[in-house]
């Protein structure tokens, strides 16, 4: 469902509105707006997939009172956030708990390091099955601090089996090539190979140039 915002005199809930609702899309609101409808969403037990579109943090923001207990969303299982910078998802995931989250879409959508160490009450990175990154960047630092955030954000997500990349995310396609060693416990013997996504099984590349698909797969597969 896309659903209109209600003026505050009608007393009806989601809950009430929908009781089976199972998926839903927010559009374009503020951060009191959100918070108040991310709020109404604690009574909706079967709710699977929230899309979430055009939200950015204003100054007014800073009015949320995020010492409320979080909402927890235990039947999510699909999160697509799309045009947010970095303090919005900041803000959003300050908001919820998504414990058995396990497909996360990101599109033109700004992060920052602090993503890489969301609190695992409020989503646990490792649990992520499904991630589809489309012009997505990091928005703080520089093209190095950039990698090693990347680098970080995939040490993080284990789990993960399939990922898709549009062009307008290659970084996090290089980021994915890179090789960390892991250390051997035998002195003086040479480190091993360790894959950043040890599971991935699928990969979905959009928009890349062949010639860097090429250098891609032939990086992957040579780290593994």
């Amino acid at each position: 469902y896309s659903l209109p915002l209600l003026p505050e005199s009608n007393s009806l809930s989601i809950q009430e509105m929908f009781p089976s609702l199972m998926e839903l899309e927010v559009v374009f609101m503020d951060g009191l707006l959100l918070e108040d409808r991310i709020r109404s969403l604690a009574g909706l037990p079967l709710l699977r997939a929230l899309k979430i579109i055009d939200f950015k943090r204003q100054d007014s923001d800073e009015d949320i009172n995020k010492d409320l207990s979080r909402v927890v969303l235990a039947s999510l299982e699909e999160l697509t956030v799309q045009k947010f910078d970095g303090s919005a998802l900041e803000l959003f995931l300050d908001l919820v708990s998504m414990p058995n989250l396990r497909s996360l879409s990101l599109i033109k959508t700004g992060l920052l390091k602090s993503f890489v160490n969301t609190a695992p009450e409020h989503l646990q990175l490792s649990n992520i099955r499904n991630l589809s990154l489309k012009s997505v960047r990091f928005d703080e630092g520089g093209q190095d601090s950039h990698l090693e955030s990347e680098i970080e954000m995939f040490s993080a997500m284990l789990g993960i089996t399939s990922i898709h990349l549009n062009h307008e995310s290659r970084n996090f396609a290089q980021a994915l090539v890179q090789s960390p060693e892991k250390p051997t416990s035998s002195e003086g013997s040479q480190s091993s190979i360790n894959p950043l996504l040890p599971n991935l099984t699928g990969m979905t590349l959009s928009g890349f140039e062949d010639d860097e698909v090429a250098d891609i797969l032939k990086a992957q597969q040579a780290i593994r």
